[in-house]
């Protein structure tokens, strides 16, 4: 059985604002906090963790109509990995981003998720300062 987690957050921007910085998937340390670095070759998505430690993402989906991302980590002691990052629009002028984890072991998604959770209020704090 797969683990899954789900967070989501409420931002007070546009939705295609919010996308912008979502949907530049090669950016994904500019507001994933738990990342020094992070960037895109074809559709692999190379991350370094702050305390130093790579690791590759391949990019499944990047849907600039539907606002989505979906990709997998290609670690050895994952079975299985889904991340899905949805920017949905409330149709006030606010967005709501949800960030769902997948994997098996189904405890790595609790770890995994921490760490998304993290980041949904780190962008939130950007998207809400600037």
């Amino acid at each position: 059985m797969l683990g899954s987690v789900r967070y989501q957050i409420r931002i007070n921007r546009d939705p295609e604002d919010v996308w912008k910085i979502v949907g530049d998937v090669g950016n994904l340390a500019d507001w994933f906090p738990d990342f020094a670095s992070s960037s895109l070759e074809g559709t692999i998505r190379t991350i370094t963790t702050n305390n130093g430690t790579s690791l590759d993402e391949e990019i499944l989906i990047v849907d600039p109509l539907l606002r989505r991302i979906s990709y997998r980590l290609t670690l050895p002691l994952l079975k299985y990995h889904r991340g899905i990052v949805d920017v949905l629009d409330i149709e006030d002028g606010t967005s709501l981003v949800l960030y769902t984890t997948e994997s098996d072991p189904r405890s790595l998604s609790l770890g995994i998720g921490a760490a998304t959770h993290r980041a949904l209020k780190e962008l939130k704090r950007q998207m809400e300062e600037n």
